[in-house]
């Protein structure tokens, strides 16, 4: 525990529990299909991530589909309601850039310690939920939040991050189900809080890695008919259909 306190023991032991250095970086796209549930209601989603900051993630609705697209600063939405053409939006503003953390690639531990995006202020030794654990302290994001996360000594396993938003609330994060994606150990259950309220649960039914997501999938559409996007949405649909 007390080597895992200092920065470059940490990270050598959490990209090493994630497949090393060379091999994540390998990773250059991610597919994700699953359901999201918010009070009681699912939705199935599905959602492809590509690097850098780019991720196309759909949302099946019960009148519509809502889809969410990131390229880098650019975000944009589509609606598609059954026999209709789809409708296009781009989102601007303290929307847009929320969304836009939609397209990042890596979470923000990954991004901290691999691209050195970000900043850990402290490491210590804790405990969460009767295991032994490693407490990171993040420094402030650009939103100027304030996180915690607690990590699993033995695996490296994140099990809880927690944060305190601009306004007050406190939103903690629990993380279940890991699996190994391409050498990468990815939750398949996420679990979200606002002041310890249940907001939503996110179960990953099927994930791959390196899949070949071409780079205008995640483009603001010019043309709304028969565009690429139109072509890929769908076949990602259906392989989202495929995996219920």
């Amino acid at each position: 525990m007390e080597e895992l306190t200092q920065l470059n023991n940490f990270r050598s032991a959490y990209l090493k529990a994630n497949g090393g250095e060379a091999s994540i970086r390998a990773i250059l796209s991610i597919r994700n299909a699953g359901v999201m549930i918010n009070k009681g209601k699912e939705m199935p989603f599905f959602s492809i991530k590509r690097q850098p900051d780019k991720s196309l993630t759909t949302f099946k609705m019960r009148e519509y589909d809502l889809t969410f697209g990131v390229n880098g600063p650019v975000v944009w939405q589509r609606v598609k309601k059954e026999g209709e053409a789809p409708k296009y939006e781009l989102k601007t503003g303290p929307e847009g850039q929320s969304l836009a953390q939609m397209g990042k690639f890596f979470d923000s531990t990954m991004s901290v310690l691999l691209l050195n995006q970000g900043k850990i202020e402290h490491l210590s030794s804790s405990q969460w939920q009767g295991t032994e654990t490693l407490k990171v302290d993040f420094a402030p994001d650009k939103f100027n939040r304030q996180a915690t996360s607690y990590f699993d000594i033995r695996t490296m396993h994140q099990l809880a991050r927690i944060e305190q938003l601009p306004d007050g609330r406190i939103r903690k994060t629990l993380y279940n189900d890991y699996r190994d994606v391409a050498g990468m150990q990815e939750p398949f259950k996420v679990e979200t809080y606002i002041d310890e309220v249940l907001q939503n649960q996110i179960i990953i039914e099927k994930c791959e890695a390196n899949i070949g997501a071409i780079l205008s999938l995640f483009d603001y559409p010019e043309q709304l008919a028969d565009s690429t996007q139109e072509a890929e949405i769908n076949v990602n649909y259906k392989l989202l259909q495929q995996t219920h």
